[in-house]
C-alpha cells in the first residue's frame, strides 16, 4: 500500500511517512485527483454500453486517458 495512503492519526504516523503526500478528491475540480492508490495498475469496474453505464464509461474513458498520459498517477 502507497506510504500516503496510510493511516495517519496517530502519533508518530507522520514519521513513517504515512498520510505525506495525499490529496483528498473531493479538493478538487470535478472530485478527481491523479494519484496512486494500488502498486499496479488494476480495474475494479467495466461498465458496459447499456442504459446509464453508458455514460459512466464516457466519463472513466476520459478520466483513464488523461490518467494513462500522466505515469506518476
Amino acid at each position: 500500500m502507497p506510504e500516503h495512503l496510510k493511516d495517519a492519526h496517530y502519533s508518530g504516523a507522520e514519521k513513517l511517512g504515512h498520510g505525506i503526500g495525499y490529496k483528498y478528491a473531493h479538493d478538487y475540480e470535478g472530485h478527481y485527483v491523479k494519484q496512486k492508490y494500488t502498486k499496479r495498475k488494476v480495474r475494479y469496474y467495466e461498465p458496459t454500453d447499456i442504459g446509464h453505464e453508458a455514460k459512466i464509461k464516457q466519463r472513466l474513458e476520459k478520466l483513464r486517458g488523461s490518467q494513462d498520459k500522466d505515469p506518476t498517477a
